[in-house]
């Protein structure tokens, strides 16, 4: 009886431990597989982190060589464009080109010369371009000027000398309008000397007196234009002078004389206005300065 329980008291404990041994292979297996999918994934991303490191050092070199090659071509530009611009600038040493210069050409040529300010060849090129302004134009740039102010100045300077351009036309007009009156004053003249003498002349007879006249005229004109030859010339002074012509006793040649002289005087504005000197070139006719004209009908001069 006794060894029977004791029998099954063993087999008891023996079962025991089975049940624990087969509990603990189970949560060994666990912590194996646990830990294996930690190390797998620890191993993932080391690789993940290696691989980002590895792209960074990548871009990082692809932007230091973009970099450099951006500034590479920056230099190469802004060396391209200051050659461009001091082949630009040599040309203003050269006449033939302010010989045909233009006011837009001109005022980019003082605008590059402006940007690249401080260079020896630049600031010499801007002296010169002063220089040429002043010559061309007769206006002198102030130093501080810009390329938009200088063309301004420029404009004013043509636009002034347009207005003097249509004066001396207008004057010219007004001497072929006189002329054309004094020959045909002239020719009544003739005709009436003719018809008034019943005695034939011959053609050189029949002009003596009126070339006479003419020339008492002339003589009168000359003496009065030599009086004012510095003074200034207005149209009421010529009016003046011309009203001594009355003396031939020819009051058709009178009224040329007259209409001559006013048409070549210039307007009161010339007075005072300063006048600088213009030496432009012959390519740029318009500019050149005003021919002091003679009175109208002195041919023989």
């Amino acid at each position: 009886m006794t060894l029977g329980v004791v029998h099954a008291g063993c087999h008891i404990v023996g079962e025991e431990r089975n049940l624990m041994m087969s509990d603990n292979d189970g949560i060994d297996d666990a912590l194996r597989n646990a830990a294996q999918l930690t190390a797998g994934m620890l191993a993932r991303l080391g690789e993940a982190q290696s691989r980002a490191t590895q792209q960074h050092a990548i871009d990082q070199e692809r932007a230091v060589t973009a970099a450099s090659t951006q500034a590479e071509d920056r230099m190469r530009q802004a060396a391209a464009q200051e050659q461009a611009a001091m082949a630009r600038l040599r040309l203003v040493h050269d006449p033939s080109w302010w010989a045909a210069a233009t006011i837009p050409q001109v005022g980019d040529t003082w605008k590059i010369a402006d940007a690249y300010r401080g260079h020896p060849d630049v600031d010499a090129a801007r002296e010169v371009m002063a220089r040429g302004i002043a010559t061309g134009w007769g206006v002198t740039p102030e130093p501080d000027l810009d390329a938009a102010a200088v063309r301004r100045l420029l404009e004013q300077a043509e636009r002034g000398w347009q207005q003097e351009r249509d004066e001396v036309r207008r004057a010219g007009r007004d001497r072929s309008r006189a002329r054309t009156v004094e020959d045909k004053a002239d020719h009544e003249d003739r005709h009436t000397q003719g018809a008034k003498d019943p005695t034939p002349l011959s053609e050189t007879e029949a002009g003596t007196d009126q070339v006479g006249e003419v020339e008492q005229a002339r003589k009168r004109a000359d003496s009065l234009d030599q009086e004012a030859e510095d003074g200034y010339d207005s149209a009421e002074q010529r009016q003046v002078r011309a009203e001594g012509y009355a003396g031939s006793g020819n009051q058709r040649a009178t009224e040329a004389r007259i209409l001559a002289d006013k048409g070549n005087a210039f307007p009161a504005v010339y007075a005072t206005r300063a006048r600088p000197s213009r030496g432009r070139r012959s390519s740029r006719g318009p500019h050149q300065p005003h021919p002091r004209y003679r009175v109208v009908g002195d041919r023989g001069r």
